[in-house]
């Protein structure tokens, strides 16, 4: 029982530091698009912002269908 509790544990820090990372970065994408259309490099800038939001988006839903696949396989092991 200990041991299942010190998994479950690792895994929601390490979800939590995933989520973090992510976000720090998608922020820093963000956030450096921004600077460089006030630098007047708008191109540069949008680039670096849509491809920021596309790529968080795209974890996000890439990662979401692995967690309802993972479940489902789960589901039907356990109705064996």
């Amino acid at each position: 029982m200990r041991l299942e509790f010190r998994v479950v544990n690792s895994n929601i820090r390490m979800q939590y530091l995933g989520w973090l990372s992510a976000t720090v970065l998608g922020l820093a994408g963000i956030g450096g698009g921004i600077f460089l259309v006030a630098l007047g490099k708008e191109l540069t800038g949008f680039g670096a912002v849509v491809s920021s939001v596309v790529a968080l988006a795209a974890v996000f839903i890439l990662g979401r269908r692995k967690q309802e696949s993972e479940l489902s396989a789960k589901r039907s092991l356990e109705s064996q």
